[in-house]
């Protein structure tokens, strides 16, 4: 990784830190709730596409430095299908639990239907909330085959800012497009290559360019939203991962160490959180009446948040646990922060 690339990433890990925050806060499942609710959850789920678009920000230099694209997909898969596979299990047999000892000692009538099952296993559905990771590998084949298959056209940044273009519209006509992972994340993802590319091009000195990208696309979101009221959501998202996306970028080395800290267990905030999901919102329902509060929903988003963060500095710990969370284990991280430092001089 070149220099103006480490100086950006402390900025990315801020970004996709805050991303996961969010996105645990997009599922909560807690109903009835206060009307107030909707409008944290709204906003919340303007992170899904901003998660998307970092993935997509961190593709190029993995792909750099892969030896091919058959050795670029069997790390891909090495790290997202055992994670992936694990999570699905674990929230299912969790609420099979839940459906035995809470909800009348009968499982739901769903475990019973074969569409719940591959949609489960390979599309992340079934109510798992894992489909982005599903659709991250799918969605990072794609990408793959595309960088080593056209060569330089591939490489250019006008390519993927083309691509995220095209998308986007089809997302905003199609609510259910815009919102669910069939084109949204491609989108995400082709955002985030473009912008990659586009910083490669500028080097260290482009903090101010990035950050007057930021402004530009927060005025543009804020005035569409104040005239619009209807705004379709994609297009909502797509601005605000624009606007966050050139930041981060301008942020460099700025962000500290807590931000480096929570990046790098994003992955496993984001896998780890719907078993929360599950066992604070069965706890808090036993404990209090609906229809459910604003300030108790922040409790649960607050609850599910530290937990899945506690959940994934411990796993992340240990060698036998450390892949649970897509993270490398301690040793072989340092084995490769010791080459890595060795090439550097």
């Amino acid at each position: 990784m070149d220099a103006a690339v480490r100086e950006r990433s402390r900025g990315i890990d801020v970004l996709r830190g805050i991303a996961a925050f969010f996105i645990a806060g997009r599922h909560l499942a807690m109903y009835p709730r206060v009307p107030e609710c909707e409008l944290m959850v709204w906003f919340c789920d303007m992170f899904v596409m901003v998660f998307g678009a970092v993935s997509g920000f961190l593709l190029p230099d993995s792909l750099a430095r892969a030896e091919g694209a058959a050795d670029f997909m069997k790390k891909k898969a090495l790290r997202i299908i055992p994670v992936y596979l694990f999570w699905v299990a674990a929230f299912i047999a969790l609420t099979a639990v839940f459906d035995i000892f809470f909800d009348g000692g009968a499982l739901n009538p769903k475990f019973a239907d074969p569409k719940f099952w591959i949609f489960a296993i390979l599309d992340g559905g079934g109510s798992t909330h894992l489909w982005y990771l599903a659709e991250l590998f799918y969605c990072s084949s794609a990408v793959c085959a595309i960088w080593f298959a056209f060569g330089r056209m591939s490489r250019s940044p006008v390519s993927w800012w083309i691509a995220a273009l095209v998308l986007l519209p089809p997302c905003a006509i199609w609510p259910e497009c815009g919102h669910g992972p069939l084109l949204r994340l491609p989108c995400a993802m082709s955002l985030g290559v473009a912008f990659r590319l586009s910083a490669g091009k500028h080097g260290a000195g482009s903090a101010g360019v990035w950050a007057a990208v930021s402004a530009v696309a927060l005025a543009f979101h804020f005035s569409a939203g104040f005239f619009s009221p209807h705004l379709p959501p994609a297009i909502r998202d797509f601005m605000v991962a624009v606007a966050l996306l050139g930041l981060a970028v301008s942020l460099r080395n700025r962000g500290g160490k807590f931000f480096g800290w929570l990046g790098a267990r994003s992955l496993g905030v984001y896998v780890i959180h719907p078993v929360f999901t599950i066992g604070v919102g069965y706890l808090l329902k036993k404990t209090s009446a609906p229809p459910y509060s604003l300030s108790l929903n922040a409790a649960y988003w607050a609850a599910v948040a530290v937990c899945s963060v506690a959940a994934a500095h411990i796993l992340s710990r240990f060698r036998a646990t450390a892949w649970t969370c897509g993270v490398k284990a301690p040793g072989r991280r340092r084995k490769e922060q010791a080459t890595s430092a060795r090439s550097c001089r």
